[in-house]
């Protein structure tokens, strides 16, 4: 059984995608895009295009975190890219059959299918690719200094941690780009990420909160799928602490 993990439940509901969201609306209703001022007026304007817009928010969100979920060390780019080519035909047909009859009450003709889906998806790429390169979705929530454990790091390999692990008398370290062992204790490395935004969850894993994309649950056994495309297992000692602390 799949379960949305607490990573998507915070970008659904983040402060700055109700201020998208309210911002957007209010413009669409002062403004009323295709001819629906004249239908609704502002106040039911705001109601129609403040549905319209949530749901479109909330797809793109979705989308977002299942593209980024397959394609988690892939560009930016390709990223946009890829996103956009499955939200543009899909927006594209809803926002025709929902505002067309507007137009046909003013007995204006709508734009063709085909130009709305290529401005959509001109829109969508340029804006996924500006909010992904200025505005990252989890910023950095401890310094060098409060987890002495990031110093170690080659600098190649950045310190956008996904998970640690225990192999033998080294520490697997995997990060977006890439993957390395340290020699170390693996309680000792435990202990230098102390303010970074992850848990222990097996007796030889650590996983950073931001990089579980899905949960998988079948019985007792927990599955989680990390950004990197691997799979840790949720040892039944660490369950408790791990549904406890929101993870899933």
């Amino acid at each position: 059984m799949y379960r949305t993990p607490s990573i998507l439940r915070q970008k659904l509901t983040s402060p700055p995608r109700w201020l998208v969201w309210a911002g957007v609306s209010v413009v669409c209703a002062i403004s009323g895009p295709y001819e629906s001022l004249e239908v609704f007026g502002f106040y039911g304007n705001f109601l129609y295009w403040g549905a319209v817009v949530g749901v479109a928010i909330a797809f793109a969100v979705w989308l977002d975190f299942g593209v980024d979920a397959l394609l988690g060390r892939s560009g930016i780019g390709v990223q946009a890219l890829v996103q956009a080519a499955i939200f543009a035909p899909i927006y594209a047909l809803g926002l025709k059959v929902l505002v067309e009859p507007f137009y046909e009450a003013a007995s204006r003709r709508m734009l063709p299918y085909w130009t709305i889906l290529l401005q959509i998806f001109a829109i969508y790429v340029i804006v996924t690719f500006i909010a992904k390169k200025l505005m990252p979705e989890f910023p950095p929530v401890a310094t060098d200094q409060d987890a002495p454990f990031l110093r170690r790091l080659p600098e190649h390999l950045g310190t956008s941690l996904i998970r640690i692990s225990s192999r033998d008398h080294y520490v697997e370290v995997v990060t977006e780009n890439g993957q390395e062992r340290i020699l170390m204790r693996f309680a000792d490395a435990l202990e230098e990420l102390t303010g970074l935004d992850g848990l222990r969850v097996h007796r030889s894993h650590w996983v950073c909160r931001r990089a579980v994309r899905s949960v998988v649950q079948d019985g007792g056994k927990v599955l989680l799928r990390l950004q990197d495309g691997s799979e840790v297992s949720v040892s039944r000692s660490y369950q408790a602490s791990a549904r406890g602390s929101g993870l899933y």
